[in-house]
């Protein structure tokens, strides 16, 4: 039994038709996957962006911090030495006024 020219036709304008609509759809998928990660990439940048900055801040404020501490560690070891100077100079004072 041969086969109408026809029905050939039909069948081949389906299955064409088939292999165009699987075509769109795969395009489609990949496009919206694209997206996808596209939009995943950009918001890890973002994130991590942000995590750094933050690491920055806190490093920088514990430099200030420390540097705060270590100036005035040093203003109250100077003021120390000059009370204890002073103390040592009117002693002096006194202790050779009295022996003269």
């Amino acid at each position: 039994m041969l086969v109408s020219p026809l029905r050939t036709c039909f069948f081949l304008k389906n299955f064409f038709g088939f292999v165009v609509i699987f075509i769109i759809t795969a395009i489609i998928i990949i496009i919206i996957i694209i997206i996808i990660t596209i939009f995943i990439v950009i918001t890890v940048c973002i994130v991590t962006a942000i995590i750094i900055i933050t690491a920055i801040i806190i490093v920088i404020t514990i430099i200030i911090v420390i540097t705060i501490f270590i100036i005035t560690t040093i203003i109250i070891i100077t003021a120390i030495i000059i009370v204890i100077t002073i103390i040592i100079v009117i002693t002096i004072f006194i202790i050779t006024t009295i022996i003269i």
